[in-house]
């Protein structure tokens, strides 16, 4: 499946010439022309170029794109140590602005010691981005014509999609990780630091796979799991919710400026979807949708159960708003113009494969069901949304999940956030277990990856990135 050719040769004649000299300490010679960043990046100090790679690597003399990338350089050049790839997780989320906003994400010693270089995936931001009508919002059907409704609009925006995006069966993440290694050589580095939060890890861990000895040293934030039936993964996602969804309630309730005059928040939280389910709440904002139904307020929740410091305040503005009969802090999750979901479901699409099974009405409903035993909040919504999402789409997967496949040891650091609502900890486990090399570092707290949350993880994530054969903690609080 990930297969282990290397495109050397025809990656460093598509670079995007002209190699520029520099009196910076330590600075490779580098194939790129970083100049001032323009448009959204210009207010930002960061530097800009752009890496030409195939459009397919199984045809390296064809068509061509280009992938923008950004760099913050080193604060303390004497100190240089490489450079640092960072991603922020989607699948579908541009990175090239990442590096302005480093030194809070990662840490002023991180800043310091490597210049950070973010880049916008293929399909996403200036990288030949897909640009298509879609949602992310879950159908939970009555009946097998409601659902067969469902697949139909489904089915019709992605042909939408395909016939406005020709770059679709080139966006799974084998082909960007070699969009990665064509990134390497443009910057003239032997080996590369990474950091990826999110879905970032499942790239970073495919670049790793398929080019250990151009890894200098890896952080994988956040642990996707691409190992494992989409069933399976959706079950501990779920579980993962609900108990992330209980922490949030025990906090709302603790804090008299969450949700005022509540004592039960979980079981305000109930109400108010019963009470968008029957009648839906009217919202208004740009780029998302008028009414929010009850399946949407549980979708929307999943998504804001993700930052403690941010997202926890703003759901319950969300419910409180709800309450009062506006559902536009709901709606705003499904806020798009086209592009970052569009380019989600592109990429994912081409690695998790849909199952023509799910087609079957009964058969979903029996999966969700028992899911809502184990899980009652999250469980059922997930398995309809999980079912449905790539049963009709236009472009065939290449990248299917399969077992992580290492031949020797590689310098990664899994970081694993205890109550983590998207990606579990078991996930992070389940990757430190199958790594060759690979330490775990535990975070026992909340929200969705660690290291914007956790001081101590930065300092972790500093020492391991400076020199990954340093012992280092396992826990951080």
């Amino acid at each position: 499946m990930r297969r282990t050719a290397s495109y050397a040769a025809a990656a460093a004649m598509l670079l995007t010439a002209c190699t520029g000299e520099s009196d910076r300490a330590d600075e490779p010679e580098t194939a790129l022309t970083w100049e001032a960043c323009e448009g959204a990046l210009a207010e930002t100090g960061l530097e800009c170029a752009a890496v030409e790679v195939p459009l397919d690597w199984d045809d390296p003399g064809g068509e061509t794109i280009d992938i923008a990338l950004s760099r913050r350089p080193a604060d303390d050049p004497e100190r240089r140590i490489g450079a640092l790839l960072v991603n922020p997780g989607g699948p579908g989320a541009p990175g090239t602005s990442v590096p302005a906003a480093a030194d809070a994400s990662l840490g002023t010693d991180v800043v310091a010691r490597f210049d950070i270089v973010g880049f916008d995936p293929r399909g996403t931001g200036r990288s030949a981005e897909v640009s298509c009508e879609a949602t992310l919002a879950t159908t939970v059907p009555a009946d097998q014509a409601e659902y067969d409704q469902a697949l139909e609009n489904r089915r019709r925006q992605a042909e939408a999609c395909a016939d406005a995006n020709p770059q679709l069966p080139y966006l799974d993440t084998v082909s960007a990780a070699r969009d990665v290694e064509a990134i390497r050589e443009a910057l003239g580095e032997d080996r590369v630091s990474w950091y990826g939060w999110s879905y970032g890890t499942q790239l970073g861990a495919t670049y790793a796979e398929l080019f250990p000895d151009r890894v200098h040293a890896a952080v994988f934030d956040a642990m996707y799991d691409h190992t494992r039936p989409g069933p399976d993964l959706v079950d501990e996602q779920a579980a993962a919710r609900e108990a992330a969804f209980d922490r949030f309630a025990d906090w709302c309730e603790a804090d008299r400026d969450c949700l005022p005059g509540t004592d039960d928040v979980a079981g305000a939280w109930d109400a108010l979807v019963a009470r968008a389910q029957a009648d839906p709440l009217p919202a208004d904002v740009e780029h998302a949708p008028e009414t929010v139904g009850g399946d949407m307020v549980v979708d929307a929740t999943a998504a804001l159960l993700a930052s403690p410091d941010h997202t926890w305040p703003a759901l319950g503005e969300a419910i409180a708003a709800g309450q009062s009969g506006d559902g536009s802090g709901f709606a705003a999750m499904f806020a798009d113009d086209g592009a970052t979901v569009g380019a989600l479901l592109a990429i994912r699409c081409l690695d998790w494969p849909g199952d023509p099974a799910d087609r079957d009405f009964a058969r979903v409903a029996a999966r969700a069901e028992a899911a809502a035993e184990r899980s009652p909040r999250f469980g059922a919504h997930a398995h309809w949304y999980y079912a449905a999402e790539c049963l009709d789409w236009p472009a065939e997967p290449t990248n299917p999940p399969d077992e992580l496949q290492f031949d020797r040891d590689v310098p990664v650091l899994v970081v694993g956030t205890r109550w983590d609502p998207a990606t579990p900890y078991t996930w992070a486990e389940r990757a430190a277990a199958s790594i060759p090399g690979a330490s775990l570092l535990t975070y026992e707290g909340d929200g969705h990856g660690a290291s914007p949350h956790s001081a101590c993880v930065r300092e972790q994530v500093a020492a391991f990135l400076a020199d990954p054969d340093a012992p280092g903690e396992e826990t951080c609080e």
